[in-house]
């Protein structure tokens, strides 16, 4: 694309080129009245001046007309300069001083010079003259413009006017230079880009596909990849098609997950994003796949183990609560919810602070329980309890924290009812004193059956036994 805007440090250095010009073309043809009688030497000499100060004026306008992208010529149809206007209208004034009377021969060389008065004759004809382009030999390079020559309207009167448009095609080249680089740029990522990539139509026409989409779907050459995605795409995948093409089409970008046919006719999946896109007044989307069978893989191996530990904490004989760090529920087993007797509407509500309420209050000592858990909550504390409820049963509490690579996410309770044990040891405990009871009795009577009655009474008040009624002691008195 052409530029139409003028840089205005050029513009300006062309009309000073150009007034300069013009005032050593008038120094060299118009004689000099009060210098009448000077020699013919000296006139010599003038004229030489005169011309080398033309030839340096032409060389800066061209030099000038080579530094400004687009330059504005009011023309007669003998090739003589008009004015020289400038795009800018700020400075179309400044440009009309000085500048009348230049022909073509005095600005441009002998062959850009005929060039120009040919463009004028036909535009002459035609009324307009457009696009034609030629090269400026300058000192050091060619210059290449495009000439367009338009006859100026409401000429009636005197000769016919033109303007001439000169632009300098470099930065045409330099643009498409660069938009070519810009381009093979984009190609070379578009080609080399590890997820596959295609530019898609409106009908789902494969327009161009990158080659690692050709590679993940098993085919050696883009020319052998089907040319529809529908071919491309499994049963339930091109059944959801419809829907999201139109959503693309109203411009929403999304992000989703397909299944294709592989060459060989196993199907694997694939993680989508489509970005709409429009280029000359035609919707085109851009898709980027990437293969995620290997992610698949992982997240049903993960899940699996998921399943497993679940269906051991299930089967765990002790109740299982896991919570995070800001104390909500993240998952408890059934025996967890058998022990502490949580309805199960409760449970489906997932209400934490209602779940603990509930909990709380079977606690003999809540408030101590409630202590403990915000303590523990912050720490990497390992804790074993025991927890006494208002019905009598007791219940061992064991506490660990929770961690993933280090940091603490949580904290795992487990409980045991304990209830029967603790009977069992109070009974235990009860026999055993009732047993130590007896022989200490059996021992006494066998002392005090051979001792006298006060050795006796002594010996029952030091094992704190009754003195009447203990058997084998003598009375003597």
């Amino acid at each position: 694309m052409l530029k139409t805007v003028v840089d205005s440090n050029a513009r300006e250095r062309c009309l000073s080129a150009f007034a300069a010009l013009r005032f050593a073309q008038v120094s060299a043809r118009e004689p000099d009245l009060d210098r009448a009688g000077v020699d013919v030497a000296r006139d010599g000499t003038r004229s030489e001046q005169a011309e080398r100060r033309i030839l340096a004026a032409r060389d800066e306008l061209l030099a000038a007309l080579a530094a400004a992208p687009e330059l504005l010529l009011e023309m007669e149809l003998d090739g003589r300069v008009v004015r020289l206007r400038p795009v800018d209208a700020q400075m179309a004034t400044a440009a009309d001083a000085g500048q009348a009377g230049a022909t073509l021969s005095d600005l441009f060389p002998a062959d850009a010079a005929d060039f120009i008065a040919s463009a004028l004759r036909d535009a002459c004809e035609r009324g307009v003259w457009i696009g034609k382009q030629f090269e400026l030999q300058l000192p050091k390079a060619g210059l290449p413009l495009a000439l367009s020559v338009f006859r100026r309207s409401g000429d009636s009167q005197g000769p016919p006017r033109f303007t001439v448009v000169l632009r300098d095609l470099r930065a045409s080249e330099q643009e498409h230079d660069a938009l070519r680089e810009s381009e093979e740029r984009y190609r070379v990522m578009f080609d080399r880009a590890r997820d596959g990539m295609f530019l898609l139509s409106a009908d789902g026409e494969l327009l161009s596909v990158n080659e690692s989409f050709v590679r993940m779907h098993g085919y050696e050459t883009a020319e052998a990849l089907p040319r529809n995605l529908k071919d491309l795409d499994t049963p339930e995948t091109f059944r959801l098609f419809p829907a999201r093409m139109s959503r693309l089409l109203a411009g929403e970008a999304l992000t989703f997950e397909v299944e294709h046919y592989h060459v060989d006719g196993h199907v694997f999946p694939l993680e989508v994003s489509v970005t709409p896109m429009s280029c000359a007044g035609k919707s085109f989307l851009l898709c980027n796949h990437r293969d995620i069978t290997e992610r698949k893989a992982a997240e049903e191996a993960r899940r699996k183990r998921e399943a497993e530990l679940l269906a051991v904490l299930e089967s765990a004989a002790d109740g299982i609560l896991a919570v995070d760090t800001e104390g909500r529920v993240l998952h408890a087993n059934r025996r967890f919810v058998e022990l502490w007797r949580i309805p199960a509407q409760l449970m489906a509500r997932g209400d934490d602070q209602a779940m603990l309420d509930f909990v709380l209050d079977q606690l003999a000592d809540p408030d101590a329980f409630l202590k403990q858990v915000e303590r523990l909550y912050h720490s990497d504390e390992v804790s074993m309890d025991t927890l006494v409820f208002k019905d009598g049963r007791s219940f061992e509490c064991y506490s660990v924290a929770m961690k993933t690579q280090g940091v603490r996410v949580g904290r795992v309770w487990s409980f045991r009812d304990v209830t029967e044990r603790k009977v069992a040891e109070r009974e235990r405990r009860f026999i055993e004193a009732q047993l130590r009871e007896a022989q200490k009795m059996g021992l006494v009577r066998r002392i005090c059956g051979r001792a006298p009655v006060r050795v006796a009474f002594q010996v029952c008040d030091t094992a704190r036994l009754p003195r009447r009624g203990t058997c084998g002691i003598r009375t003597i008195f």
